[in-house]
């Protein structure tokens, strides 16, 4: 009976060390196979972050453009005042 155990035990401590090394070559041709999607997951990510950095140049740019015409508009503004302001005198004196 003991030589049956010690014989079952070691047929199973066969079994096992066969399928821990089979798990370990699957989990070295699972990362070797997984590489190229890791790769792109990596270039997703940087298209993402390049993306969102045109973004907010795209913002900067819009809002410099808007505080451009917003002082442009301001002093076409002031400078009709200007004229304006001008004018009556003008007049005054031509009478």
């Amino acid at each position: 009976m003991s030589s049956r155990y010690q014989s079952l035990s070691a047929t199973e401590n066969e079994i096992k060390q066969y399928f821990e090394q089979l798990h370990q070559y699957l989990i070295i041709i699972e990362h070797k196979l997984k590489k190229p999607i890791i790769d792109k997951d990596t270039i997703i990510n940087q298209i993402d972050n390049n993306i969102n950095r045109m973004k907010y140049i795209v913002n900067i740019i819009d809002l410099n453009n808007k505080l451009n015409k917003n002082s442009s508009s301001s002093d076409i503004a002031d400078k009709n005042n200007d004229i304006v302001s001008i004018q009556p005198n003008n007049i005054l004196q031509q009478q």
